[in-house]
């Protein structure tokens, strides 16, 4: 999936009914997301698997988000659990999600921006105009699906 799509999962949209979250060895039901047209390059809607070790990764993130933070600390407020909620914003499902999404991604690209210096990874294409970097989210995805079709030696999994 593309980065907007992923940062614009609901709670709603994620179906962990396979999923035995007991069992860390179960394989046979992956989590299945649906994708929203509003938000895919081809403005189809579709769904995509995780593995069940990303499903439980996420599922534990959900649970994080909507904790008791009255544990932590009285004065925190606790967060209102709504299914249409974004998995990966802080804002509630009250403000509009196109806007959020949009300052989500930008928020994502600067993160990525610190990582990528940290690595040490900052280099620039100098071929064009717009010295682009030469590592970005869209190299790095066709990085992972290489990868993943060299040991699958399936490029259609991939």
């Amino acid at each position: 999936m593309r980065a907007i799509e992923a940062l614009t999962i609901r709670e709603c949209d994620i179906d962990f009914s396979g999923i035995d979250f007991a069992d860390s060895t179960d394989r046979n039901n992956p989590a299945r997301i649906y994708l929203r047209k509003e938000y895919s390059k081809t403005r189809t809607d579709r769904y995509t698997f995780i593995s069940n070790e990303a499903a439980r990764y996420l599922h534990e993130w959900i649970e994080w988000k909507y904790r008791d933070r009255h544990l932590e600390d009285k004065r925190l407020i606790n967060r209102i659990r709504s299914k249409n909620d974004l998995v990966f914003s802080k804002v509630s499902s009250n403000t509009r999600i196109r806007e959020n999404t949009q300052g989500l991604y930008n928020k994502v690209l600067i993160e990525s921006q610190k990582v990528l210096q940290l690595a040490g990874l900052t280099s620039r294409k100098s071929d064009r105009v717009y010295k682009r970097r030469k590592v970005t989210f869209h190299s790095f995805s066709r990085f992972v699906k290489t990868t993943i079709a060299n040991q699958t030696r399936n490029s259609d999994y991939s």
